[in-house]
């Protein structure tokens, strides 16, 4: 499952199903059931019951149950990794290093596509963004947000058995090529997020911890900021769209009518434009306590669009692309599908991990995983897709798996000591 994430859905899908019949031939389910009732497992399909409760008062069923089919992973994947197997330092370094592998994999696949295309037609757009992804059927954000977990691992995982003595090489060579594929994968967030986030957990683990010299603490530093420099400060297709944000009007976006009006969005307004319907929809409609249903949130925000003048949607209007778009934020998502509650439960998936981190092993890699998924759940409605739900579930249980052990031997360790 590791391996496939970053490939197209259907094989994060299978990879799914096969994890699912391990864990039923495998045998053992009272001992499975009693680790299955832990927070990590519980919050998650609780959310998924509140997903199919509302069901019930969701205005288009087919919707709904296409999205409660996409998210049986919310279930599945804390049966089979929460209340599955134990993982050990052995088996995190082997999921780790097929995740490693995937990503590898996507990538090599992905530039030499683009080296092809660009050999025969010499556009240099094949290079960046959603064209250098195309064939992977999700979006170049999607695959960044995947790339830079990866990133992570090779450089803060303490790895013990790959990557060890003259094998050391290749562990930097990986990342040198993955962190070519993820700058060009151009997505803004997740850049600055990498540079922001890099240098601090690189002084906490390699200088404080792992004490490496000051001179190769210094050169590691300046080699992050000349990147970050000619990024963010020369001519460039990425740097071109951070400057695109500056291209705005948001006080078009507070209107009451826009009949006979032309929007102009860029990737922030529409999103924020998107915010302002959801919001205005959930206090008008009195939406704070059940949501409007898990079917319903199209059906609300293109009848909302709609009264507010937008002309039906139909070309070559620029607010075409408004009709039936998620509202690119899993907060704002979960509040509109399914009210505080629904709010609350994803709040505490993504908070609560952080107060657990301290208690295991080799935890800078969930503690960036943590922070970098939070801040990039604030600009996309990450778990309406199955390559955001199946990424995020997956690791979130891994790290419920490596902690509850942990918490209950230190527990039988204090009550030995009490004695």
């Amino acid at each position: 499952m590791a391996f496939a994430i970053s490939m197209p859905f259907i094989y994060g899908s299978i990879s799914v199903i096969f994890v699912a019949l391990a864990w039923i031939v495998s045998g053992d389910f009272p001992q499975k059931l009693r680790r299955l009732i832990s927070f990590g497992a519980i919050v998650w399909i609780l959310y998924y019951i509140l997903h199919a409760i509302s069901y019930a008062y969701s205005t288009d069923k087919g919707e709904s149950a296409f999205d409660l089919q996409s998210k049986m992973s919310f279930v599945l994947l804390p049966l089979c990794i929460v209340a599955g197997d134990q993982l050990n330092g052995e088996k995190l370094e082997k999921i780790f290093l097929s995740y490693v592998l995937g990503i590898t994999a996507s990538a090599i696949y992905c530039m030499g596509k683009a080296v092809f295309l660009y050999r025969h037609t010499h556009n240099v757009n094949y290079f960046f963004y959603h064209t250098l992804v195309k064939g992977l059927e999700t979006n170049a954000v999607y695959i960044a947000w995947f790339a830079i977990l990866s990133l992570f691992m090779l450089l803060f995982f303490n790895w013990s058995k790959f990557f060890k003595g003259k094998n050391a090489i290749w562990r930097w060579l990986l990342f040198a090529l993955q962190m070519v594929f993820f700058i060009l994968l151009s997505s803004r967030l997740l850049i600055v997020l990498f540079f922001v986030l890099i240098i601090p957990a690189g002084y906490a683990v390699y200088f404080k911890v792992k004490k490496i010299s000051f001179f190769k603490m210094a050169v590691a530093v300046v080699t992050i900021v000349a990147i970050a420099i000619s990024i963010f400060f020369t001519g460039n297709p990425i740097n071109q769209r951070y400057k695109d944000i500056e291209k705005n009007n948001f006080s078009q976006l507070f209107k009451s009518d826009y009949t006979d009006k032309t929007l102009e969005f860029n990737n922030l307004t529409i999103r924020v434009f998107v915010w302002r319907v959801a919001l205005q929809n959930i206090k008008e409609k009195d939406l704070w306590l059940t949501g409007c249903g898990n079917g319903s949130v199209h059906d609300i925000q293109n009848k909302k669009m709609k009264d507010l003048g937008l002309s039906a949607f139909q070309k070559p209007h620029p607010e075409t692309a408004l009709y039936n778009m998620n509202l690119h934020n899993m907060y704002l998502q979960s509040l509109l599908m399914l009210g505080i509650p629904g709010l609350l439960c994803f709040l505490a998936i993504v908070i609560v991990p952080f107060f657990c981190f301290k208690k295991i092993e080799n935890k800078t890699v969930f503690v960036l995983f943590q922070i970098v998924s939070a801040l990039f759940m604030l600009q996309e409605a990450a778990l309406q897709t199955q390559a955001g739900i199946i990424y995020f579930t997956f690791f979130s249980q891994i790290f419920w798996n490596l902690y509850y052990p942990t918490v209950k031997n230190r527990s039988k360790l204090a009550r030995i000591n009490s004695m």
